[in-house]
């Protein structure tokens, strides 16, 4: 056999196995690649969930800090509330509030304790003490709330009965060539012996007015103070004519009317509604006795008279 005659398949197979070496050198490099993309995603993976925990931590941490300014907005909304009931029941003091949530602790303790001494002395039983000092803490912690509504109107009564004579001598200044901040001052100071409420507020509103607030601004919080509407609507009155430059006195005197038409129209309520309201003490008070006095003597008589016969 000739030598050159088996060239062919020498190249033929030595073609065949650099072409194996290559397509294993390729699949080796494509399994290392892959092997290495796999580490790195798994490298990555685990920083994703600590960036995923992160942030879930992070979100918690806001929910709960915004939680608690939710909180602390709402008891100082409450502590806001409980102040403006303070200042319109005429308790201007600072120390108005802790004096009031003292005597809710106070009403709610007291009547508690009482019972349970009660019980200790054994004047009644554990549970029966217990059950009627708890019926009368739970009273008792609403009492002050309604003493604060006691309070505030029986102010906005006197303000609402004495407004219509401040008004007219607030015109009566101002008719006189005064302005209206000496008018104020000087009908506070007329008023001090008849009305002492509304002439202590109207010293407020004057001093507010030296602070640097104008008139309507200050008669605005006077209004705010005694949660009246005739006091709000006096405010807008002075607000407008000291916006628009229009006359304060004539504005006044449209009011006054405005005011005294209202006050008998509330006048006129109340005297029909005491027509209802005398129902009930008449039918349990005024009857039964009317009833005593007519029938009484004739019972008496009757009986005196079956007792009679039957005695003989």
């Amino acid at each position: 056999m000739n030598i050159y005659s088996l060239l062919p398949w020498v190249g033929a197979v030595v073609s065949l196995v650099i072409l194996t070496l290559l397509l294993r050198s390729s699949s080796n490099n494509s399994e290392s690649r892959r092997l290495a993309e796999l580490s790195e995603q798994g490298k990555e993976i685990p920083e994703q969930v600590a960036a995923d925990d992160a942030n879930k931590f992070e979100r918690a941490k806001l929910r709960s800090i915004d939680q608690v300014a939710d909180e602390k907005l709402k008891k100082e909304e409450a502590k806001k509330h409980l102040r403006n009931r303070l200042v319109q029941a005429g308790l201007y003091s600072k120390q108005a509030l802790f004096i009031f949530q003292a005597a809710r602790v106070a009403t709610f303790l007291t009547p508690l304790l009482i019972g349970f001494f009660a019980a200790s002395m054994d004047y009644v039983t554990l549970p029966v003490g217990l059950a009627i000092g708890g019926f009368i803490s739970i009273v008792g912690t609403l009492a002050p709330s309604f003493y604060l509504d006691h309070l505030k109107r029986s102010r906005q009564t006197q303000v609402r009965r004495a407004l219509p004579d401040a008004l007219d001598l607030l015109m009566i200044c101002l008719a006189g060539g005064a302005s209206l901040n000496s008018a104020i001052s000087r009908v506070a100071h007329e008023l001090s012996t008849a009305h002492r409420g509304l002439a202590l507020e109207l010293a407020i509103v004057e001093r507010e007015t030296h602070l640097g607030l104008s008139t309507g601004e200050a008669m605005r919080s006077f209004a705010n103070r005694y949660d009246l509407e005739e006091l709000r609507s006096l405010a807008a009155v002075i607000n407008q004519a000291e916006r628009f430059g229009s006359s304060i006195s004539q504005a006044l005197e449209v009011y006054a009317d405005t005011l005294r038409t209202r006050r008998s129209q509330h006048a006129e309520e109340k005297a029909q509604k005491a027509v209802v309201k005398v129902i009930f003490p008449t039918l349990f008070f005024i009857f039964p006795a009317i009833f005593i006095v007519v029938i009484g003597p004739a019972v008496i008589n009757i009986y005196k008279a079956i007792s009679h016969g039957m005695l003989k």
